[in-house]
């Protein structure tokens, strides 16, 4: 197998921290260790107003057209266009160490936002980090799945791409690779959209349109076959088939595969991978490659390296009759034969192109221009071969196609901060009022949201889960978020570890004496270091999202088992239970009249967040030791290395940061 053993060189990590202060926790003395190259934390020169936010709320502003009486799904991802060369050394197959440069994307790259609408008229506003300038949009019209990458424009963004009356429909080309890509082309305008990522990379896939599945098999030895539920998203493995599969069809006609390697053809039952039958191809030259699909026609084709013939079954042998009259210049990796008889070829290259191919004498032409991705095998779905079931189990007005929650009514989709696969990081000084050593490592929380709505778009409920990933300080501090609503908007909480009598809770489980809901998550860190809290917040009724708010809300922490001490983000209120003399005392310069909170005399917070997971920096190691573009970052009030946290060329000092930062 060819992954044994993975050394990476370069990493693409995530986050940030945040300011807390008080002189004895974290066993600290009064020395920050900083370059001497570097202005120390108290030489910044802050611009008046900036909140060291490392994130922004942005609206996206909807305007599209879908046919009559259709229904769409978007979904909203976050599309950072950063990409490094990531060096990759692993054992191949003979057992010899190999190293390849492999493109590094952004990992935060993924899902945060839902909407399924009958209109495709709305707003959607979605928190992402600063850095970012353009979303990616995938729009599923009843399984017409079309892309757009939209920018942003200081806290907007718009999208319009839709359908107008007139435009002609074609099947569906869908494409895979060996990078483990599923993704659907425009045969009108050759528009990738990536719709997943496989379990495994592969070089040969077929569609089973009846049941809309798409079967794969797997490039590495032992070669597995899997099929993946285009309605679900899901893969499941079926059988290791033992043997190398370069071309894949599935028959109707039959239900089998039909699979070519070299000289020989295989019909395989795909729903355990058995030969059912083998035969030789003969007259096939230069037989590496290419692959075998089935036209409208119910002929068989097969495309070599070499050229594109059609197949004539024997008895015991198959025949190739070449098409082509003379041998192609280029590579064929793939084929698929649409509904209308078009064939469409894919050239071997990790920057392919799409070839337009006369079934009846083999003249071709280039489609589009290069891809940046290579497309190794296709396959397609008329669109009128298999329409969507739009059957509504629970009757909640969102078909089961798109609904999360089929079977009830009250749920329909999720929503996701930081994404549906990515955590985020809240980092804490805790000797507020008094500054520390800014090294932002004194509690440092990771988290993900998980905001479930209804087909109504209201939200019925929320799941919050909180990792303590590291105490750097000396304090045994609690941790809490305060909602922006009322306790009466609230059904029940649950989740949580209250153990050291700071705090009460009333029946549904949040904290008393409140005039907005407060959940405390925990009352002593050092009980829970390295725990997962998992939150669950039901609504009474559901909430409109814009009264909801967006995750994480206000974070804070209260100090020492003092829970009147509480440390919040820059100019975030305190909740009810905040002894409301400690501002303005010590370093702290609040003013809350003014609606000033938790910021010192130069400007500094106590506390950050990071829609990434944050490489906090080494015990009294200043965050702007470790990280070199801090101080550009936070004297351009946010203008200048929006990015600065992340682990890009020359941004890191890792000798000041912790482990994390691998």
């Amino acid at each position: 197998m060819q992954s044994k053993k993975f050394f990476r060189t370069v990493v693409m990590i995530i986050p940030l921290s945040i300011l807390f202060l008080f002189t004895i926790s974290c066993k600290k003395d009064n020395t920050t260790e900083t370059p001497q190259s570097e202005k120390t934390m108290e030489q910044l020169v802050i611009p008046e107003g900036f909140d060291f936010k490392t994130s922004k709320d942005v609206t996206i502003q909807f305007q599209d057209q879908l046919k009559a009486g259709a229904m769409a799904r978007y979904d909203v991802f976050l599309h950072s266009t950063q990409v490094y060369n990531d060096t990759i050394t692993f054992v191949n197959d003979e057992g010899i160490e190999v190293t390849e440069i492999v493109p590094a994307y952004d990992k935060t790259n993924d899902l945060i936002a839902t909407k399924i609408t009958e209109t495709g008229l709305f707003n959607l506003i979605v928190s992402i980090p600063s850095y970012i300038t353009e979303l990616y949009v995938i729009k599923n019209e009843l399984g017409v799945f079309t892309s757009s990458t939209i920018q942003i424009n200081g806290k907007s963004a718009f999208y319009k791409s839709g359908f107008k009356n007139g435009d002609e429909e074609s099947d569906i080309l869908y494409g895979v690779n060996n990078s483990g890509n599923l993704f659907t082309i425009s045969p009108s305008n050759g528009s990738i959209t990536m719709l997943a990522n496989l379990p495994v990379g592969s070089y040969g896939c077929a569609m089973d349109a009846d049941h809309r599945t798409l079967y794969f098999v797997g490039k590495q030895p032992k070669y597995a076959l899997y099929k993946y539920n285009l309605d679900n998203g899901t893969s499941t493995m079926i059988a290791e088939l033992n043997m190398k599969v370069q071309r894949l069809d599935y028959n109707e006609n039959d239900g089998l595969l039909y699979s070519s390697y070299m000289d020989y053809l295989y019909k395989i039952d795909p729903s355990n991978g058995k030969v059912v039958s083998m035969k030789e191809i003969e007259e096939l030259q230069d037989s590496e490659f290419g692959d075998i699909k089935i036209g409208p026609d119910n002929k068989w084709y097969i495309a070599t390296y070499e050229g594109f013939y059609w197949l004539e079954f024997k008895k015991e042998k198959v025949y190739a009759h070449r098409i082509c009259a003379e041998h192609l210049p280029f590579k064929i990796t793939g084929m698929t034969i649409t509904s209308n008889g078009e064939v469409w070829l894919t050239t071997q290259s990790n920057h392919s192109q799409l070839v337009l191919m006369n079934k009846s004498n083999g003249s071709w032409q280039y489609k589009f221009n290069q891809y940046s991705i290579g497309i190794d095998d296709l396959t397609s779905i008329p669109l009128s071969h298999a329409p969507i079931i739009v059957d509504d189990a629970d009757g909640d007005g969102v078909i089961d196609y798109y609904d999360v929650y089929p079977a009830d009514g009250a749920r329909a989709y999720n929503t996701y901060t930081p994404s549906i696969s990515s955590l985020g990081s809240l980092t804490f000084e805790d000797n507020w009022p008094s500054q520390g050593d800014y090294d932002f490592n004194d509690l440092v929380i990771d988290y993900q949201y998980k905001t479930v709505l209804n087909a109504s778009d209201k939200v019925v409920e929320i799941y919050c889960k909180f990792i303590v990933s590291h105490i750097g300080g000396v304090f045994n501090n609690g941790f809490g978020f305060q909602l922006p609503f009322t306790s009466s908007a609230v059904s029940s909480v649950t989740g949580y570890n209250i153990t050291a009598g700071l705090v009460n809770l009333d029946a549904k489980g949040l904290e008393t004496g409140q005039q907005n809901a407060v959940v405390i998550v925990f009352d002593n860190a050092d009980d829970n270091l390295y725990s997962e809290f998992d939150i669950h917040i039901l609504l009474q009724s559901p909430m409109d999202a814009a009264v909801f708010g967006i995750p994480p809300f206000n974070p804070f922490i209260f100090i020492d088992g003092d829970r009147g001490r509480e440390a919040h983000e820059i100019n975030m209120p305190p909740t009810n239970k905040m002894n409301a003399s400690f501002f303005g005392t010590m370093d702290d310069r609040s003013v809350p009249a003014e609606g000033k909170y938790y910021i010192t005399q130069q400007k500094l917070p106590w506390t950050l967040h990071f829609l990434e997971k944050f490489a906090y920096p080494l015990e009294k190691k200043a965050i702007n030791a470790g990280y070199t573009k801090f101080n550009l970052w936070a004297e351009s009030g946010g203008a200048q290395y929006p990015d600065w946290y992340k682990n890009n060329p020359g941004y890191r000092d890792a000798s000041y940061l912790s482990v994390a930062a691998n």
